[in-house]
């Protein structure tokens, strides 16, 4: 859904990999020949990749732009970003602090089912209509929260729920589930420092056992050259 793009670059760029893939540059192709193609395996290559998208079985590919947005989203320590997100649950927003101006908030919003983010109101979304830094930093602390690639939703869409999906946490609300979200972010990340303090005092101990080893060695290795 490229409703908010007004270029070419996305066709040019598709049209690229349509000659190198299915093509392979080959510039004497038939009319009729091309239009098997396009029906047949690039049609079904094409829908198949946007079904597993959409699912959540396969990543979309971001764009170089997007992902330097990302990237300087999850840069943030998380200490940080649990104090630059504050959930508006009446709202379906979060509010996120700026990352460059001081007392600064942008608005993230939500859809009604609480279960993925489509809009911003920093410069960058409305100027680009891409998901920004401030909503690549929300997943960060609500880590089952989903980022939407097609903008605001236009009618609300129940949320499905499979056999194997149900359980006691699927039964509570929308709102209490992101605050378990939020919790079970805390708790991986204090076992994060915890495993990282560990492997830590493991790394000295191992340096200082090291240390004392190699004196001995050197001692052992003067007292015999001094026999010598």
């Amino acid at each position: 859904n490229n409703q908010f793009i007004n270029t070419n670059n996305l066709v040019e760029s598709w049209h690229k990999t349509f000659k190198r893939q299915y093509l392979g540059f080959a510039r004497d192709l038939r009319p009729d020949d091309l239009v098997f193609l396009l029906q047949g395996v690039v049609d079904i290559d094409f829908r198949t990749t946007y079904y597993k998208i959409t699912r959540g079985l396969q990543p979309i590919t971001l764009s170089e732009s997007a992902a330097a947005r990302k990237a300087k989203a999850m840069d943030i320590p998380f200490f940080w970003a649990r104090l630059m997100v504050t959930e508006l649950f009446q709202e379906r927003k979060f509010k996120v602090n700026s990352f460059t101006e001081v007392g600064v908030a942008h608005y993230v919003s939500m859809d009604p089912n609480f279960s993925y983010l489509y809009s911003c109101t920093c410069n960058d979304y409305i100027r680009n209509k891409e998901p920004c830094k401030h909503m690549y930093l929300v997943p960060k602390i609500f880590q089952d929260t989903k980022i939407s690639y097609e903008g605001e939703p236009s009618l609300p869409v129940p949320k499905e729920m499979s056999p194997s999906g149900v359980s006691l946490e699927n039964m509570l609300s929308p709102q209490l589930q992101l605050v378990l979200q939020k919790q079970r972010a805390e708790k991986m990340e204090a076992s994060r420092l915890t495993r990282e303090a560990e492997n830590e005092r493991v790394f000295e101990e191992s340096e200082e056992q090291l240390s004392t080893l190699l004196m001995k060695i050197n001692r052992e290795f003067m007292a015999k050259k001094r026999r010598k």
